[in-house]
C-alpha cells in the first residue's frame, strides 16, 4: 500500500474550486480519496467538477458559504451520513 493511498475516506475541500484547494482536491482525488468540494461561485463549482471527474474520481460539489455555521453542519451531517468512511 502506498503513503499515498487514500481509498476508503472522504475529504471536504472549502475554497476547492480554483487555485490551491483545487490542487489539493486534485491531489486527493488522484490518491482514491472521494472528495466534496465546497464554493460559493456556481461556475467554479462546475468546472472543478469536470475537471476532477476526468480522473474518475468520485468527486461531488456542494456550493456553500462556510462562513455560514448552520450549512457547514447541515452539508457535513449529509456527507458523513452518505459516506460512512474516514474524513481526511
Amino acid at each position: 500500500m502506498s503513503d499515498f493511498d487514500l481509498s476508503g475516506r472522504v475529504a471536504i475541500v472549502t475554497g476547492g474550486n480554483g487555485g490551491i484547494g483545487l490542487g489539493m482536491a486534485d491531489a486527493l482525488a488522484r490518491a482514491g480519496c472521494a472528495v466534496s468540494i465546497w464554493g460559493r461561485n456556481e461556475e467554479k463549482n462546475a468546472h472543478a467538477l469536470a475537471q476532477l471527474r476526468a480522473h474518475g474520481g468520485a468527486v461531488d460539489v456542494r456550493q456553500c458559504d462556510d462562513c455560514v455555521a448552520k450549512l457547514v453542519f447541515h452539508w457535513c451531517s449529509k456527507i458523513l451520513r452518505a459516506a460512512g468512511a474516514t474524513f481526511v
